[in-house]
């Protein structure tokens, strides 16, 4: 279920900071959209208290957020 969305978002997100454009907001917005999507499954990991999923959503909150916030 979470792959149809997590894998062509996770590969847009991995892959879109690394091309060289002359406006960068694209690229925000998909690192925002991103992340919003990880809090989604963080609060979805808490409530199945499946702490893993919680754990590596988290963590990609962080990274997508940061990078968001650092280009």
């Amino acid at each position: 279920m979470y792959a149809a969305r997590a894998i062509p978002l996770g590969v847009l997100a991995g892959v879109l900071p690394f091309i060289v454009f002359a406006d960068q907001w694209p690229t925000k917005v998909l690192l925002v959209a991103a992340a919003l999507v990880q809090v989604v499954d963080a609060v979805i990991g808490a409530g199945k208290r499946e702490w893993g999923m919680t754990g590596g959503a988290a963590a990609a909150v962080v990274v997508h957020g940061l990078t968001a916030w650092l280009i």
